[in-house]
């Protein structure tokens, strides 16, 4: 299998379709467990329609994963590049990490559910793309230090290893019916960690 593409604007409007409702029947029934009817039933389309599309499951699968991928590495973008200060920078992260990892549940969900059907070639792919979004995380904590509102004695690293600790398993336990939204868990997650690391 090829590694995921980098840009999920390359997606049509009827293949966006498609890999939406097929992470959802995924993340509910397995890859192995879905058929290209269970697919074409969902999204409304013959089987036909389907395969015109994607002529595998695989492939299929190879899109949802870098969806996947693409969103993060977008939500991350946006923050890097909003102008703000540091601390709201950071604020900002947390609260839009979540509302990412609420908006593509499924998808995400999928990426690590169906590890060993994905293939090590696309797996590694995604495994750097994230280990590139984590230094991304790095450097904003470290930019905090250098503008002396987070502690300098902090590790940058570990800070951002407990980051992906606190928010990263969300697309097991997030339910959109809990009582709060995915910006204000965000913005509680933020709360709780700021106070351990701002400086004075």
């Amino acid at each position: 299998m090829s590694v995921a593409h980098d840009n999920d604007g390359e997606l049509t409007d009827a293949k966006r379709l498609i890999v939406r409702h097929a992470a959802a029947l995924f993340r509910r029934k397995g890859f192995l467990g879905t058929s290209m009817r269970d697919i074409a039933d969902a999204v409304g389309m013959s089987k036909a329609g389907i395969y015109h599309h994607y002529p595998t499951k695989e492939r299929l699968l190879q899109d949802i994963v870098g969806v996947g991928a693409d969103a993060l590495d977008a939500q991350l973008r946006e923050v890097m590049d909003s102008g703000a200060s540091t601390e709201d920078r950071l604020d900002c992260y947390f609260r839009s990490r979540m509302r990412t990892i609420a908006e593509y549940q499924d998808v995400l969900t999928v990426i690590w559910q169906e590890r060993p059907t994905i293939g090590d070639g696309l797996f590694e792919s995604v495994a750097r793309r994230l280990e590139r979004y984590r230094a991304g995380v790095v450097e904003l904590i470290a930019e905090g230090q250098r503008s002396g509102v987070v502690r300098a004695d902090l590790d940058a690293h570990l800070m951002a290893l407990a980051v992906d600790g606190m928010t990263g398993w969300a697309y097991l336990w997030y339910r959109d019916n809990g009582g709060q939204t995915p910006e204000q868990i965000g913005g509680a997650f933020w709360s709780m960690l700021w106070d351990s690391m701002r400086s004075g």
